[in-house]
């Protein structure tokens, strides 16, 4: 059976994919910015033109598709991504999922902490959109999407991680996770792993913001993906330390 990832524009083999990046974002909306509408942001139309010739200049490098890993409390437009992708012949995976505690939507599920169903309804939501779509739209996410703070992982991050658990178990997406500062990897991948998810279906992102090799080789010896991710963004880790840390996983035959 040949492998399929779903992108903005329906299924497609995988080895169709091409050279992908990652992690990219087409748009992103911290929560409450529909509340700011003295300064609403560049209009739709202004938006996909700006992503249009974005992806058409990624596209002269030979770059041939993307992931979004947006999660659905961080701004995240499938129908936006979806109409920039038929306008390109450009491949874009969607995500579904929740951010962290600090920056996503937290507001929203903490009612239903309260009442001990959010882990369940978090999962229901991630389950429904992989196989049915977002909303009306029909369009599926091909990946979940979680992530954490610095230093720390919250009680409420714990409840998305335990949702992207069962969704992942139940439809086999895979898992990209946000990490700050290049922290909480390692224990990101223990608890996943700890709830059944194969360590090959992980990827840790934001990796390469943690200058310690030791950090990367022990998240690829369990068996999972390195995010490399943030190169180009040296106000966060230079792009030298970057270029070493990815090479000695290379050299230390951790390159797959």
């Amino acid at each position: 059976m040949t492998a399929t990832v779903n992108t903005v524009t329906g299924p497609l083999p995988v080895e169709q994919l091409g050279v992908t990046l990652m992690h990219e974002h087409l748009v992103i909306g911290f929560p409450g910015w529909q509340a700011d509408t003295l300064h609403p942001g560049p209009a739709r139309r202004e938006r996909i033109a700006t992503c249009v010739g974005r992806i058409q200049e990624m596209q002269d490098f030979g770059i041939a598709s993307m992931i979004d890993p947006c999660p659905s409390d961080l701004g995240r437009d499938v129908e936006l991504a979806a109409e920039v992708a038929a306008r390109t012949g450009f491949r874009i995976v969607m995500a579904t999922g929740l951010y962290k505690e600090d920056l996503g939507g937290h507001a929203h599920w903490a009612l239903y902490r309260e009442t001990g169903t959010a882990v369940e309804r978090m999962a229901e939501l991630f389950i429904h959109e992989l196989e049915h779509g977002v909303g009306p739209t029909g369009i599926r996410p091909g990946l979940i999407k979680v992530g954490t703070g610095a230093g720390k992982i919250t009680d409420y991050e714990y409840d998305v991680l335990a949702a992207a658990a069962m969704a992942s178990n139940a439809t086999r997406a895979p898992i990209t996770t946000h990490t700050d500062a290049g922290t909480m990897g390692r224990e990101q991948q223990e608890y996943l792993l700890s709830r059944g998810v194969p360590p090959a279906r992980i990827v840790i992102g934001h990796s390469c913001g943690n200058a310690d090799p030791a950090y990367h080789r022990a998240i690829a010896e369990r068996g999972s993906y390195v995010g490399f991710d943030r190169f180009g963004l040296e106000m966060l880790a230079p792009d030298e330390q970057r270029t070493e840390n990815l090479a000695a996983l290379i050299h230390a035959g951790l390159g797959e």
